[in-house]
């Protein structure tokens, strides 16, 4: 809304409530028995891993990625959030303007999930996770006046409160004919972060720009970390106190005596940087636009999620930061083709990295500062108008990036030969490609036909066990992702007052098999677990613009 000329203002409101079936992992090979029944010696023999239990059932996974059989219960994911947004922009003077954006999210989740995706109860995993957070930024410019020289100075600050609870529950009713075995984390957060900024636009000329800037970011966090555990030794040997010693000594603790911390270890760290920006633009003519970039960036450090003693608790890992290169040329042809090509050299410092390994506090998920990355690639984007109706929009990128420092992935302090590995979750190429056809009707709607591909290589899962091969299959990496590639469709019908629209979608339409993630290693099953993509999934949407 618009009380006056000078001042605008607007108000979103959002709410969402879903209630959900958890997702569930699976074995990755149905041919390699997921669960061995202890009686089964030929198959124990053959894929048993060391401390493989004796289950009742040997298991194998239906040949079908989308279906497995799971453990009874009632498993679910519930999750609830309210998110608040305001603007507002005022123009105090002739092109002089100031802009407040403030936020606000409220957020739930609630879940229990069958970690394995077996009939027996090998892993559920329990956890709720409730979040507050409030952002406010305020900035005043002169990019009204039409100047030459422009400028933007602002601030902002966020507050996030984050309550995190997890539990692993092991050998649920006695399977395996083992104790019930818990494993249990909760935390509190407490973020407060400021930001002051500021940017300088010069027009030297009539095509060359030149614009620099500048942002100091601070960040604070204050929380608390509670970890213990009971029941048999295997799966919880590496928390604080867990005395596992077979064939002597079997299990630690019990619910009323668990073993780990139970009295809260308190955290507190904070970490700055100040970040620098410089772009020069020159316009060749009113179409064509190239441009070179020099930014920073900045990445807040923290503490260990899921520590398994005390004095891991207390150990942090610092921020990461970050220098990007980028040359790129942005083109128009008329009314019927926008196209932007953009060469990037990132390099990376003191690189968060997240891992499984064995530290001197025990084995777990730790992040560490892993030294120095780089990523050097190509990005293409383009939109044509093929015809009045038909519209063509395309991306993809080429990237190669890879670690570029030893980095201890054992746990022993000692760096290993990790110079030159492709960092993980990084395909060396990703792909968009999408084609759409408006159809003019006689009542002035219009019906809208969308066909749409997604395309990327394949990816490392972790940086650690990569010379590891599949279960029954040597010649392919256990950690590695295969590429992967996603179509779908959209009919969406628009109202001639534009007020209505209505749409019939279908995703992943040729049910590719999307491998997602690969878990870490099990002594309770035989494969790694793996979560794979939806299926073909379709749906509808009807929405009114008020």
């Amino acid at each position: 809304m618009e009380p006056t000329e000078r001042l605008s203002i607007y108000l979103k409101a959002e709410y969402n409530k879903d209630d959900d079936e958890a997702p569930v992992r699976r074995s990755r090979d149905c041919s390699v028995p997921q669960v061995i029944a202890g009686s089964d010696g030929a198959l124990r023999a053959q894929f048993a891993p060391p401390g493989h239990p004796a289950w009742a059932q040997t298991f194998f996974d239906p040949c079908d990625p989308w279906k497995t059989e799971i453990s009874e219960g009632d498993f679910f994911l519930k999750r609830e959030m309210i998110n608040l947004t305001g603007e507002i922009s005022w123009e105090v003077a002739d092109g002089y303007n100031i802009t407040s954006v403030t936020g606000y999210v409220d957020g739930d989740v609630d879940q229990l999930q069958d970690a394995h995706g077996t009939p027996e109860n090998v892993l559920f995993q329990a956890g709720t996770q409730t979040a507050d957070i409030f952002t406010e930024e305020v900035r005043i410019d002169n990019h009204g006046t039409g100047n030459r020289f422009r400028w933007l100075a602002g601030a902002m600050y966020l507050t996030d409160d984050h309550d995190w609870f997890s539990e692993n529950q092991f050998f649920q009713n006695g399977a395996a004919g083992r104790p019930d075995t818990r494993d249990t984390k909760f935390t509190t957060t407490s973020t407060d972060s400021i930001g002051i900024f500021g940017e300088l636009s010069y027009d030297v000329t009539e095509k060359l720009n030149l614009t620099f800037g500048a942002r100091w970011a601070r960040d604070e966090k204050d929380g608390t970390i509670v970890h213990t555990a009971f029941g048999f030794g295997g799966p919880i040997a590496q928390i604080q106190g867990c005395n596992f010693n077979p064939p002597f000594q079997f299990t630690c603790g019990n619910a009323a005596n668990p073993v780990g911390f139970s009295t809260p270890v308190v955290v507190t760290d904070s970490w700055e940087d100040l970040m620098m920006k410089a772009t020069a633009e020159y316009r060749l003519n009113d179409e064509h636009m190239f441009y070179a970039q020099f930014s920073q960036g900045y990445k807040a450090g923290g503490f260990q999620v899921e520590p398994p003693t005390s004095e891991a608790a207390t150990v942090p890992f610092d921020e990461e930061t970050s220098n990007n290169y980028e040359l790129g040329w942005r083109g128009s042809f008329g009314n019927r083709a926008r196209l932007s090509v953009t060469a990037f050299w990132l390099d990376y410092n003191d690189l968060q990295l997240l891992q499984f390994r064995d530290t001197a506090q025990g084995f777990f998920q730790i992040i560490t500062n892993a030294g120095s990355a780089r990523t050097l690639g190509v990005e293409v984007e383009g939109t044509f108008l093929i015809t009045p109706n038909l519209r063509l929009e395309i991306g993809g990128a080429l990237q190669d990036p890879e670690l570029t420092a030893d980095v201890d992935i054992t746990g022993d302090g000692v760096p290993d030969a990790t110079d030159g590995f492709r960092l993980d979750n990084a395909p060396r190429w990703t792909t968009t490609i999408a084609a759409e056809y408006n159809f003019d009707l006689d009542d002035g709607s219009v019906l809208t036909l969308r066909g749409d591909y997604r395309g990327r290589g394949n990816a490392w899962d972790d940086i650690i066990n990569r010379e590891l091969t599949q279960v029954g299959d040597s010649s392919k990496p256990m950690r590695m992702r295969p590429s992967a590639h996603i179509f779908g469709s959209r009919l969406t019908w628009e109202s001639a007052d534009t007020n209505w629209l209505a749409s019939l979608w279908v995703q992943n339409l040729f049910e590719e098999e999307e491998i997602l993630n690969i878990g870490p290693p099990q002594p309770n099953t035989v494969d790694r677990p793996t979560m794979f993509g939806r299926p073909r999934t379709w749906g509808g949407n009807v929405t009114y613009r008020f």
